[in-house]
């Protein structure tokens, strides 16, 4: 019997997998096949001559299938996504954020979706099954905009919202959502959103994200000011002043 249990067991050993690297099924099994995301390494602080040089990240997307992988950085109640886009084509815009926790940027494993926002001729916010659309900005054609994504939390309070803003030309539209996901009023239901996917679900996009300026530079949100506020500029781009 135990001649019996040695073989059983010698013919049932996955050997390959004891000798080669674990591939993403063996570190998590059971958790649907990710999307192979581009590395982003040589575009961080390293945009001078491109589209919105003040920004520290950019990237072409060109259709549903270009995907990128960006980290969130927290602030002290909460974190903000924002910056410009540039459209080529004579169609709506629609760009896709998803924001994921538990992800490893570097090592390109984004980790469980929590919640993903649509910007463009929409603004949704949707949340498993859960999906709240509201009316955007109507342009449509080449030209530049600019958004943002402020997740806010005021403990004790009214707890966190999403303010989601968009704009492009004369048109302004912002946003204010209630989300389920509250992260800061109880964090101990796990890490909190640490990365996103952004892709244009409709035509040839560039985006510019993580941006820093002066006086006198375009800005979507205060965040992207130095010493300065972000001010409206009548149908042109905001900028610090």
């Amino acid at each position: 019997m135990e001649d019996l249990a040695v073989k059983y067991s010698e013919k049932n050993m996955d050997f390959d997998r004891m000798y080669r690297t674990p591939t993403f099924q063996d570190t998590f099994p059971g958790r649907r096949t990710l999307t192979i995301h581009k590395r982003q390494d040589n575009l961080f602080n390293n945009r001078l001559g491109q589209f919105m040089p003040k920004c520290g990240l950019g990237a072409m997307l060109v259709g549903p299938n270009d995907v990128y992988n960006w980290p969130v950085q927290w602030l002290d109640k909460g974190f903000v996504v924002s910056g410009f886009y540039r459209t080529f084509e004579e169609m709506p815009t629609a760009i896709e954020l998803s924001f994921l926790t538990g992800g490893v940027v570097a090592a390109h494993v984004p980790g469980d979706l929590v919640m993903t926002v649509k910007i463009g001729q929409e603004i949704s916010l949707i949340e498993g099954d859960k999906e709240i659309e509201r009316p955007g900005i109507a342009a449509e054609g080449p030209g530049t905009g600019w958004f943002y994504i402020q997740y806010a939390c005021v403990l004790e309070m009214i707890g966190c919202t999403l303010s989601i803003g968009i704009g492009k030309g004369a048109e302004i539209v912002e946003e204010v959502f209630n989300p389920v996901y509250q992260h800061m009023l109880n964090p101990s239901k796990g890490p909190g959103i640490d990365n996103y996917n952004v892709r244009s679900l409709q035509g040839k996009v560039e985006l510019s994200v993580e941006c820093l300026g002066q006086v006198g530079d375009a800005c979507s949100h205060g965040s992207q000011c130095r010493d300065s506020q972000c001010l409206p500029n009548q149908g042109q781009l905001s900028s610090c002043q």
